[in-house]
């Protein structure tokens, strides 16, 4: 899992971008708790 958002030339891209993000915030959140 990279860092970056998917490929803008995605066709799937939206559903790819709010995929990426979920797991960002939800990676994020983790963190939170754990530190």
């Amino acid at each position: 899992m990279t860092l970056s958002p998917p490929d803008l030339t995605d066709d799937l891209y939206d559903q790819d971008l709010v995929l990426w993000y979920q797991e960002t915030i939800t990676r994020l959140k983790v963190r939170i708790c754990l530190s």
